[in-house]
């Protein structure tokens, strides 16, 4: 099971699995979102190599836009996976 939570101060939660059957999914509902965009990851269990894209469209499109991304609260097993996938060095990560 997947959700996105909209917190208090503009930041967003995902919660669940992030993987290809939800990618669809993230990437509308981040895509309304512009300027400074947080994430907290600290709900999430599982993220694949789709889920990982999903941060990279998103980055990238806010970038675009003159706005930002930033992910907070990973867990060190999703963090682990941004670090093998190289992401830390493109993607804001705390």
């Amino acid at each position: 099971m997947f959700t996105i939570q909209h917190e208090s101060g503009g930041t967003v939660k995902l919660v669940g699995r992030l993987d290809t059957n939800q990618a669809p999914q993230a990437i509308q509902a981040l895509g309304g979102m512009n300027g400074a965009v947080t994430i907290d990851l600290s709900g999430l269990d599982y993220i694949s190599s789709a889920g990982l894209g999903v941060f990279i469209v998103t980055h990238n499109r806010l970038r675009a836009a003159g706005g930002s991304l930033q992910l907070v609260n990973p867990s060190n097993h999703i963090r682990h996976i941004f670090h093998l996938a190289r992401l830390e060095q493109v993607l804001t990560i705390k």
